[in-house]
């Protein structure tokens, strides 16, 4: 039987035709010698001419679903069909797969074992002939990974209400009981780090908390019971704004069943993995992102693929693991995370949706401001929940005609005041890192990324300039190199506002939540826990803090520095920011009473106008219309293409001939990207709007291998075109 095999390491969108006298199913990994070394690859179907011989089975943990998935994945995104079959395998899974040579005679007793072993006994050369002549086999055999994977013992609560409230208990001991009865259950680490260890184990001795987990089975309200009702008959996008309870729709829909629940993020992975584990204590969760050890992910991918996992929560990578599942859920589903821009191309969202389709299993979106294209399509169904507290007051400032202290108008710091007074903590949206950039105030100069075409930021923490592309670093300086003049600070950063803040409120505790002071998602989620504790009283923070987390602390939501947005030559620009502010805007006020300001140099007044509303419906349908008119995204596909190069004028000339070539396209460039010159690279970018995306990949690909084969980037149906 001759089988169709992608080599691992092969870029060929053409399969390679591999005998085999043992039949194979369509997702086996398998070893198989091409005539001159001995190679791996995935089998993707019958057929083929004979270019290659089987050695030996690796696995078998795709299925054809998931072939097909890939195939389908390679097409679309125009990667390499080896490329994307890899990402159903953690690289490091391999140190966990010993692989042996094992003779088809006893003649050679000598070839038997490891690899290195074997080589040190009959030679390189023996082997492959040996190979050759069919003679040699390979077999696996796979060693779980030993990780210490920390236990994280529960406290919940063992008494009702009304039996704690006939009980002598301390002042201290029934703080402890309230901060249970907020959380449901909690760690013991958690535990300790906020109470008196000896109050706690009082607590445990009186039997009123105990270790271990109990199903707290809320009562869901009307509409969500209603959604979860839809969602049975087939519902598959979840509308409702923040604090409207999504969370517990998803949780009721994946009951008893076996499900992979999606996040943007990795820093909201805690919150949701804590949330399941009270509802559905027995259930076995399992975590699965690119942060974890390479053990742990090597372990929870074996986990989940052997059975040993009821629940698995991640990022889009987890979409990967290649696990029949009886339901997805695919929270924030509007996030442009759940694009992967870099190596291997695909939308995550698209990729679910086919992922669904083939396994004949429901796909649960969910999102306040759900992807436009969702919205609008006839064949989603739409289910629409609203939020239980009332929606927080948000009040829209014009800076121009407002009375400023630094960065913000007086109105808001009074707001803030009041705020910190009623004992809510305030959370502030900047949308940049850094203090700001650089300007001389003789002459003009700005200083710039001598990688990059783009500004430097001031990091006042550790005097220097930084590179919020390329990552590069110097030691800040004061005089202008052009003219000597002095250097200012212009221009709004998370450091910059920091430091206002911290000198308006010098009582009070100011944190900074950015990538430049916590890399790590469980340092975010600490910095989260205690600002929803009151030990931190202003976050100030880029756009992780308008994500999905849970904070009902937030009595004030200020979002600053947002017009700069709307400016960047993008399709999306519109849509981004809007989705942006109701996000941000809805973070506030979880428990009632909230309010968000926003703070603004001369918006579009009908956005600010739909935002101040709460009118997502009349925005989409607005910009519905915009789209249809000019052709962009649902009504066509968009192509984003591409070249860069260390020569400019090359490059543009390259790009232009391959324009050129594209025949019976709309076609818009090429030009120059925004940002032209990136990691000192010149970039240039065309556009297509096309209905046939296949037919138009057909001609970028004949046209660009009449030209120049490498430097090219291909994104079918970006969520933006504008990223650095």
């Amino acid at each position: 039987m001759i089988y169709k095999v992608f080599p691992e390491d092969s870029l060929s969108f053409e399969p390679i035709g591999v005998s085999s006298p043992v039949f194979l199913k369509p997702g086996a990994r398998i070893y198989f010698f091409d005539g001159s070394e001995w190679r791996r690859g995935f089998v993707v179907g019958e057929g083929g001419e004979p270019q290659g011989r089987f050695l030996g089975l690796v696995d078998e943990f795709l299925d054809e679903e998931r072939v097909e998935l890939s195939l389908w994945i390679s097409r679309m995104y125009h990667n390499p069909p080896s490329s994307v079959l890899s990402l159903s395998f953690p690289s490091e899974l391999d140190n966990y797969m010993k692989l042996r040579f094992v003779p088809s005679s006893p003649l050679y007793e000598g070839a038997e074992g490891e690899p290195e072993e074997v080589e040190r006994s009959i030679g390189k050369r023996k082997i492959v002939k040996l190979l050759s002549d069919g003679l040699l086999k390979i077999e696996i055999e796979w060693r779980k990974p030993r990780v210490r994977v920390r236990h994280e013992e529960t406290v919940v609560l063992k008494k009702s209400l009304s039996e704690i409230l006939r009980m002598d208990l301390t002042r201290d001991e029934i703080a402890v009981v309230q901060r249970l009865m907020e959380t449901g259950v909690m760690t013991y680490r958690q535990l300790l780090k906020e109470f008196v260890d000896f109050v706690v184990f009082s607590l445990e001795k009186k039997g009123v908390i105990g270790r271990g987990s109990r199903e707290r089975r809320i009562n869901l309200r009307e509409d969500q019971a209603r959604a979860v009702e839809s969602i049975e008959r087939g519902a598959n996008l979840l509308i409702g704004p923040t604090g409207s309870g999504k969370t517990e729709v998803y949780i009721e829909a994946i009951r008893g069943k076996r499900a992979l629940y999606l996040v943007p993020e990795v820093s909201l992975l805690p919150q949701v993995v804590r949330r399941l584990s009270e509802r559905l204590p027995k259930a076995r969760i399992g975590v699965y992102h690119s942060y974890l050890t390479k053990g742990r992910r090597a372990l929870e991918w074996l986990k989940a693929v052997e059975g040993e996992v009821d629940v698995l929560v991640g990022t889009r990578s987890a979409l990967f693991v290649p696990v029949r599942w009886d339901i997805i859920v695919m929270d924030e589903q509007h996030d442009e995370s759940f694009y992967q821009r870099d190596g291997v191309v695909y939308d995550a969202v698209q990729a679910a949706k086919k992922l669904a389709e083939l396994y004949g299993i429901p796909l649960l979106m969910g999102s306040a401001t759900p992807r436009i294209e969702d919205f609008s399509a006839p064949s989603v169904k739409k289910v629409f929940i609203k939020r239980i507290t009332p929606p927080p007051d948000i009040v829209i400032m014009n800076m121009r005609k407002e009375e400023r202290i630094g960065s913000f108008a007086k109105k808001t710091l009074e707001e803030m005041r009041r705020t910190l007074e009623n004992g809510m903590g305030v959370m502030v949206f900047v949308r940049r890192k850094g203090f700001g950039r650089v300007m001389c105030e003789n002459c003009g100069y700005v200083h710039m990324c001598k990688n990059c075409d783009v500004a430097m930021t001031f990091h006042i923490s550790t005097k220097t300039f930084k590179c919020h592309v390329c990552g590069y670093e110097e030691k800040a300086f004061s005089t202008c190199p052009v003219c000597g003049g002095v250097l200012k600070v212009v221009g709004t950063g998370t450091e910059r506002v920091e430091r206002q803040l911290k000198k308006v409120f010098p009582e009070r505790k100011i944190e900074r939540v950015d990538r430049e002071v916590l890399s790590r998602p469980d340092l975010i989620i600490d910095a989260l826990e205690r600002f929803s504790r009151g030990e931190v009283d202003i976050i100030v923070g880029t756009k992780m803090i308008s994500k999905g987390i849970d904070v009902p602390r937030v009595g004030l939501m200020v979002i600053t520095d947002v017009d700069g947005m709307l400016s960047i030559p993008d399709h999306s620009a519109r849509l981004r920011v809007f989705q942006l502010l109701i996000q941000a805007a809805g973070r506030a006020g979880r428990v009632g009473g909230g309010k968000a300001i926003v703070q603004h140099w001369g918006m579009d007044e009908e956005l600010l106008r739909k935002l101040e509303e709460g009118d997502v419906k009349g925005f989409y349908s607005e910009e519905l219309e915009r789209r249809r008119i000019f052709g962009y995204p649902p009504f066509n596909h968009l192509i984003h293409v591409l070249y860069s190069s260390y020569d400019k004028d090359m490059g543009l000339e390259i790009i232009k001939e391959v324009a050129s070539r594209i025949e019976g396209e709309d076609i818009l460039g090429p030009s120059e990207y925004p940002v032209p010159r990136i990691k000192g690279k010149y970039t240039s970018h065309f556009l297509i709007k096309t209905e046939d995306v296949q037919s138009a990949l057909r001609k970028i690909d004949s046209a660009i291998s009449k030209v120049e084969k490498r430097g090219w980037k291909i994104f079918v149906d970006p969520p933006s075109i504008y990223v650095v």
